[in-house]
């Protein structure tokens, strides 16, 4: 399975990863976060080939964006964001 982080900003993927690892795609959206101020990332994966009948592009697992210049996780409950400071 593929993961990958998609720039909205450039409207294309920015950083593809054949397996998951947790520091590594924190790291990498800090560092996209703090070279593009105002840029939105979306953390997704690749449907499995069983799912490719039924769905096209991406499943999004999470955003990002940065808050007060901080780069943060977006949380979003009914119509409200909230900010949750990603860590080095």
């Amino acid at each position: 399975m593929n993961y990958l982080l998609y720039s909205q900003e450039q409207d294309q993927p920015i950083k593809w990863f054949t397996k998951f690892n947790r520091e590594e795609i924190k790291t990498e959206i800090i560092s996209h976060l703090r070279e593009h101020k105002t840029d939105v990332l979306e953390f997704c994966k690749e449907y499995s080939k069983e799912d490719l009948k039924k769905y096209a592009g991406y499943n999004i697992i999470d955003f990002y964006q940065n808050n007060k210049e901080v780069p943060s996780k977006v949380i979003l409950k009914g119509n409200k964001e909230y900010f949750k400071p990603l860590k080095n």
